[in-house]
């Protein structure tokens, strides 16, 4: 079953898609497995997002961000992280975390009341995975 994202101005109205990066309009994305929320991201300006991270990353493989760069401040809570090699780190409240064009992770596990501050650069590509095949786009991944 597919479980479309949801977009509300300020929390209330529900609008369309084309509302993505209009100041005050939330996301819902839920795991498309269960339905259940995975991420709401809030929208402040072009490349500034508050998120609530809900649950961890459902995917088997690591994945990118499309942007040259991404950093994450966490406010409350904080999560697990995976990179590649089987790194893990701890980030928690008041931690921030870097992501490069390249780079490559996945949320492993997530403490209850999760939110941080996400600030990005410009977009240099597209979502993908790490797979044994190489890098894969989203959108052949989720096939």
């Amino acid at each position: 079953m597919r479980h479309p994202d949801r977009y509300r101005f300020l929390g209330v109205v529900r609008v369309s898609s084309s509302w993505i990066g209009v100041p005050g309009t939330v996301r819902d994305i839920h795991n498309q497995a269960s339905g259940l929320l995975y991420l709401r991201r809030v929208y402040f300006g072009p490349r500034l997002y508050l998120h609530k991270i809900a649950q961890a990353d459902f995917d088997r493989h690591l994945h990118n961000h499309p942007w040259t760069w991404a950093w994450s401040l966490i406010l409350w809570g904080g999560y697990l992280e995976e990179r590649q090699g089987g790194v893990e780190r701890m980030k928690q409240c008041g931690s921030g975390n870097l992501l490069r064009a390249g780079d490559y992770h996945r949320i492993a596990s997530v403490l209850p009341n999760t939110w941080t501050l996400f600030v990005t650069g410009k977009r240099a590509s597209s979502w993908g995975f790490s797979t044994p095949q190489g890098h894969v786009d989203y959108r052949v991944y989720f096939q």
